[in-house]
């Protein structure tokens, strides 16, 4: 037999990559740009579930709070749990600072006659102190909305209560966001009656660490209205 001369065989330079080797170089490239592309994607959501609400313009920071305070107002008119008691709420004036103030109308004759409490012989009826806490709740969660930040569930709720609210009184409320932090919201509310005496000043401390996915549609919401 005649056997190949072994000087006459070709043989791939070192110098240049085979096809195997360039495969592997390319498949290596897409996944470092992959992983780059990634790690950004994963810091732009981050910052949209965590980060600080936008600075807006003073209009479009006024349409924000306002849309926050018509979908809350909506809230409270179509839900079943108990928080339709104060569908009767009104909102008087918000701001994007963070700062709500409403008026409820204490009448035997609205929608919040359930927060009445009987006195007895015939007294007075005035507002029931759980409607007062009621309103903690709700009122300083309203604000820290409008404030743009994404609510959360409550971790502590005082009340403080210096005089009753009669029935037939309207009941003025303003609650105020002091800070939001990534897992905490500091926020406080203070009541005053139809004369403008205080009635009670409430605190609220929310946990506000909702869902990864939940807290980045809110960032984008909020910067993109």
């Amino acid at each position: 037999r005649c056997l190949p001369d072994p000087t006459r065989v070709r043989r791939p330079s070192r110098g240049s990559p085979t096809g195997a080797e360039q495969r592997g170089a390319m498949l290596g490239a897409a996944l470092g740009v992959s992983g780059v592309v990634g790690a950004g994607l994963l810091l732009l959501l981050r910052h949209l579930a965590d980060g600080p609400p936008p600075r807006l313009s003073a209009r479009l920071a006024k349409e924000r709070a306002e849309r926050a305070a018509v979908g809350f107002k909506a809230f409270l008119q179509k839900t079943i749990t108990f928080d339709q008691l104060l569908s009767g709420l009104e909102v008087e004036s918000v701001d994007a600072g963070g700062v709500v103030r409403v008026s409820l109308a204490a009448s035997s004759s609205s929608s919040c006659s359930a927060l009445l409490a009987e006195r007895p012989n015939g007294q007075r009826r005035q507002l029931h102190e759980g409607a007062l806490m009621l309103l903690v709740d709700d009122v300083t969660g309203m604000a820290m909305q409008v404030a743009g930040r994404a609510g959360g569930v409550s971790v502590e709720l005082s009340f403080s209560m210096v005089r009753p609210v009669f029935a037939d009184e309207v009941l003025t409320a303003e609650g105020r966001t002091l800070r939001v932090g990534r897992t905490i919201a500091f926020l406080k509310i203070e009541f005053r009656d139809s004369s403008g005496q205080l009635v009670g000043v409430g605190s609220h401390i929310k946990h506000v660490g909702a869902p990864f996915v939940w807290r980045v549609l809110h960032g984008l919401s909020s910067r993109y209205p």
